[in-house]
């Protein structure tokens, strides 16, 4: 993380089924901008090692404590996650999949963060009772090419001014 850190950049939720697009998209944009970029399903493996002693991925958390377990350590993920960005009252960038809008709890904590941009990857849209404030299509776009990736971290800051504008 740089030492300067763009305060006018608003806090961002992004939002995809993608997660190979999500965290190096994200990581990349925090960079650019020099804030610190959080995924919320590796917050939640961080809050499940401090609560049991013991790391797992997030798939093995579902596969031996349940989907409900892990929706919980999500809910309490983005409660200290918003908790500590308030305290810093900074920018960040914060990814999330799309089944996160099935947690109730954790998505209601999210949506307080800053705009939800949706990068489209070839997954189905959000219903219209739920619309993100941005979207970018990301769907043939290959994030290890330098140009590519360039051009994706320019629209993707392009979506972020919609979403704050609109």
């Amino acid at each position: 993380m740089t030492d300067h850190c763009r305060h006018d950049l608003p806090r961002v939720v992004l939002l995809t089924g993608d997660a190979a697009a999500r965290g190096p998209l994200g990581a990349m944009l925090a960079e650019k901008f020099g804030c610190p970029f959080y995924d919320l399903d590796d917050l939640a493996e961080v809050v499940h090692e401090h609560r049991e002693g013991a790391y797992l991925p997030a798939g093995q958390i579902v596969q031996t404590r349940g989907a409900e377990h892990f929706a919980t350590l999500q809910w309490q993920a983005a409660i200290e996650l918003l908790n500590l960005l308030e305290r810093q009252d900074a920018p960040a960038v914060v990814a999330a999949g799309e089944d996160i809008r099935g947690n109730e709890r954790a998505w209601h904590v999210l949506r307080h963060l800053g705009p939800k941009v949706r990068l489209e990857a070839g997954e189905t849209p959000l219903p219209a009772d739920d619309p993100p404030d941005a979207r970018l299509d990301l769907r043939g776009v290959n994030l290890n090419d330098p140009p590519a990736r360039a051009a994706a971290l320019d629209a993707l800051r392009r979506a972020i001014e919609q979403g704050k504008t609109e």
